[in-house]
C-alpha cells in the first residue's frame, strides 16, 4: 500500500475535487459516467486519508504513551538517585564526623598540655 499523503493540503485538495463532483449539473441525463467515478475517487480518497489520520493518531498516541511512561520512570530514577547520593553523603558526613572527634579526643589534650607547657614557660622567663 502507498504512503496517503495526510496533510490538510491534502485534505483540501480532496475536498475541492470532491465538491466539484457533487455540483448539480442539469439534468440526471447530464451525468456521465465520468463525474460519477470522480465522485467515487473523491470519496475513497477521502476515505484512505481519513483512515490513515486516523491510524497515525493512533500510533502517535501510543508513542505519547510511552514516552509519559519512560518520562516517569526517568523522574523516578532521578529521585531515587538523588536520594541515594544524599543518603550517601549524610554516612560520609556521619564518618567524616566521628573520625575529627577520634582524633580531637587525642590531639586536642596533648595540644592542650602542650600550649600549657608554652605559657609556663612564657611566665617562667618573665619571672626571671
Amino acid at each position: 500500500m502507498s504512503k496517503v499523503d495526510i496533510s490538510s493540503e491534502a485534505v483540501e485538495r480532496v475536498w475541492e475535487e470532491f465538491e466539484i463532483s457533487t455540483r448539480p449539473i442539469g439534468t440526471e441525463a447530464d451525468m456521465d459516467i465520468y463525474d460519477v467515478n470522480g465522485l467515487t475517487d473523491a470519496g475513497y480518497e477521502l476515505k484512505a486519508i481519513v483512515d490513515a489520520q486516523a491510524e497515525r493518531i493512533k500510533e502517535l498516541e501510543a508513542e505519547n504513551g510511552i514516552l509519559r511512561t519512560e518520562k516517569h520512570a526517568d523522574a523516578e530514577a532521578i529521585a531515587s538517585a538523588r536520594n541515594d547520593a544524599l543518603r550517601e553523603a549524610a554516612e560520609v558526613c556521619d564518618t567524616e564526623n566521628e573520625r575529627c572527634l577520634a582524633l580531637a579526643s587525642i590531639r586536642v589534650p596533648a595540644m592542650s598540655s602542650e600550649i600549657k607547657r608554652a605559657i609556663l614557660a612564657l611566665i617562667t622567663e618573665d619571672s626571671q
